[in-house]
């Protein structure tokens, strides 16, 4: 015997597949509660359940007294401060995912132990991570840490935020970072963990992270669906 799936989650899936099929696209509004309540026969409850669900995944932006919109479909991230995925998300209303690959120690290479400040027999953590927003890969990042710095952070559990684990268990703040930012064509390995087609264009972030300020924490590699991202920097003019 099968079970009917909940009102609400019929609703919301409904509307998933409008947005996904192009019915409905970025910006366009959604109908309204009551509109939504008489088409499936439900109590506006129920619809809101259902929209505060999509809203909350980022598929949709709720604005008080205007109604509910498709949102857009590429993250805006700051690339001008220092903050993590899961935090960024999170503080854009939108639920971050992590599927962790690997976690291994490593040695370096000579150009990771030179941005890590490490000799070529240090061991490094090696972490690999995709991480999912709006239930869509967006990052395949690559991430290493001097292993002396982190005990046991192969135990840990990664599916979350790396920076919050590091302050939590380690008292470890970053508190700078040096970036650089580049386009290139996905590979077939690329394209087929980030979902997307063999030379669709990726955006390439390269960054070492310190802290006290001097300590080089974390180098980390990570590649961003350049149809899913908008990278945004904050300019100050010079007075020369």
């Amino acid at each position: 015997m099968s079970i009917e799936a909940p009102l609400y989650s019929r609703i919301k899936s409904a509307i998933r597949r409008q947005i996904e099929n192009g019915s409905l696209r970025p910006g366009d509004r959604t109908p309204s509660e009551r509109e939504l309540a008489e088409t499936y026969d439900v109590s506006r409850m129920t619809v809101r359940h259902a929209l505060n669900e999509l809203a909350r995944e980022g598929m949709l932006r709720r604005v008080q007294g205007q109604g509910t919109f498709v949102a857009n479909s590429k993250i805006e991230q700051s690339v001008s401060e220092l903050v993590g995925f899961s935090a960024d998300l999170h503080r854009r209303g939108l639920l971050p995912e992590t599927k962790t690959l690997a976690v291994e120690p490593i040695f370096p290479s000579i150009p990771l132990a030179n941005a890590l400040g490490l000799d070529l027999g240090d061991l490094v953590i090696r972490i690999e991570r995709l991480r999912y927003a709006i239930r869509k890969p967006m990052s395949h990042e690559i991430s290493c840490l001097p292993a002396a710095l982190v005990p046991g952070l192969e135990e840990k559990d990664l599916d979350g935020s790396l920076y919050e684990l590091l302050r939590s268990d380690y008292g470890i703040m970053l508190t700078r970072a040096q970036q650089r930012i580049e386009g290139l064509k996905a590979d077939a390995h690329e394209a087929e963990l980030l979902g997307i087609d063999k030379g669709d264009v990726l955006l390439r972030l390269e960054r070492v992270s310190f802290a006290d300020p001097d300590r080089p924490v974390e180098f980390v590699r990570a590649l961003y669906r350049a149809d899913s991202y908008v990278l945004l920097s904050s300019l100050a003019a010079r007075s020369d």
